[in-house]
């Protein structure tokens, strides 16, 4: 089954929803754990390494790739710049919007392919490739928390138990989903 793809302030929506911000629960039914696992999770024994200069030059290695809250106010303001520039043109919904079965690559080249979102993103301090790793570690990072959260699932997987991404989310998560929801709620009125 193909996923849709999901324009970015969409993105802040699952992620809201996936951490019990929107609804405070969730009726999901259990999901297998090995799904709810980011695919940039890396493995329990990885040193942890920051690698920005490789996240800009487009070979981060995301088993490698870490959160921080720095680079969640970018990420979030790279968010905002790209929503209010597909409410400008919605012509590029299609650019920047998210596909979970797309190769992380593919979606790096179109935000790197269109000047407008490649400046946009840069604008808010962040490269496409460090905008589409931040994208899907965070939300991955929020998914699996929530269904934890939520008792869809007892426990995290091993794959990311313990991963620095997963980590910093649990110790953030409350300002984290709050600075979503203030975005969310910005976009909202700017309609």
């Amino acid at each position: 089954m193909r996923i849709a793809r999901l324009p970015a302030i969409s993105v802040l929506a699952i992620a809201l929803a996936a951490c019990g911000a929107d609804q405070g629960t969730t009726n999901a039914p259990a999901a297998d754990p090995a799904a709810t696992a980011p695919a940039t999770a890396p493995p329990a024994s990885a040193a942890p390494a920051n690698d920005a200069t490789a996240a800009d030059a487009g070979t981060a290695d995301p088993a490698r790739f870490e959160l921080d809250m720095a680079r969640v106010d970018r990420w979030l303001d790279a968010t905002r710049r790209l929503s209010a520039l597909t409410r400008q043109d919605e012509s590029l919904e299609e650019v920047v919007s998210a596909d979970a079965n797309e190769p992380r690559e593919t979606y790096i080249a179109r935000l790197q392919g269109n000047p407008a979102v490649a400046d946009a993103i840069d604008d808010a301090g962040m490269s496409p490739t460090e905008y589409a790793l931040t994208t899907e570690t965070l939300i991955g990072a929020l998914f699996a928390i929530g269904m934890l959260d939520a008792g869809a699932i007892q426990e995290l997987p091993p794959s990311i138990r313990d991963t620095q991404p997963v980590a910093f989310v649990q110790a953030n998560k409350a300002e984290i989903t709050a600075k979503m929801e203030a975005l969310k709620r910005g976009d909202a009125s700017a309609e």
